[in-house]
């Protein structure tokens, strides 16, 4: 009985080799990698199927918009597993070199330019600018901004005795070059013998910000005359 037992699972397992002695499976790499596969003129994928003996083996197509690719293996099973055993073999040692992790996309920086617009006095220009305008090229290097006074005559907040003042860079550059430029039309009213609040510091904003300045019933603008003092 137990000669016969034996027999029949000798008989079984022989059926079942030989219905799975072809294999055809997929392997998944990533798209990055199709080329160490492949290898310089093919020679690596070759030297892979020469050692496996597999029947068949071939980096499919891309597929558009994927970021991995397909690998077609046929054979039978032990050629199979000695070809897959190849392949990942290559992909971690590349991976230990950490050409397969996962790396971050670069992200855009988004520099906050902006342009700012005031109103200058005519007769504190010159004073501003500093002797053949050395205080305001100084001041241009040390915020990295752009500052620049011109008369303007179509805007018609802008009077004949004033001149508007344009100051581009960074918002955080431009609200400490500001800081400057104020204090340095203080000292202008001092020498002067002038009293700072005689004189009007006018700043343009765009139209569609007007509203959203003064808030629901002015809110925000006396919110905004309270923190400033």
């Amino acid at each position: 009985t137990e000669v016969l037992y034996e027999k029949q699972k000798r008989f079984k397992q022989d059926k079942d080799n030989r219905r799975i002695s072809r294999l055809r499976i997929m392997v998944i790499i990533p798209e990055s990698m199709v080329s160490l596969v492949i290898g310089s003129k093919g020679r690596q994928i070759n030297s892979i199927k020469a050692h496996s003996r597999v029947e068949y083996l071939a980096v499919n197509s891309k597929a558009e918009g994927m970021k991995v690719r397909s690998v077609t293996i046929e054979g039978k099973p032990g050629q199979i597993a000695q070809a897959c055993k190849f392949i990942y073999s290559l992909l971690e040692e590349r991976y230990s070199q950490g050409d397969l992790l996962d790396k971050p996309p670069k992200q855009k920086i988004i520099y906050n330019f902006v342009t700012a617009k005031f109103i200058f006095p005519l007769e504190s220009i010159d004073f501003i600018k500093g002797q053949r305008g050395k205080f305001i090229r100084e001041l241009q290097e040390k915020f990295n901004v752009k500052v620049k006074f011109y008369q303007e005559t179509q805007v018609r907040c802008v009077e004949k005795n004033e001149v508007l003042t344009e100051i581009k860079g960074l918002l955080k550059d431009v609200k400490d070059c500001l800081i400057i430029l104020i204090r340095r039309l203080s000292d202008f009213n001092k020498v002067e013998t002038r009293s700072y609040s005689s004189d009007i510091l006018k700043m343009l904003i765009p139209n569609v910000f007007v509203t959203k300045l003064i808030g629901s019933d002015g809110a925000n603008i006396r919110d905004l005359a309270a923190r400033s003092g």
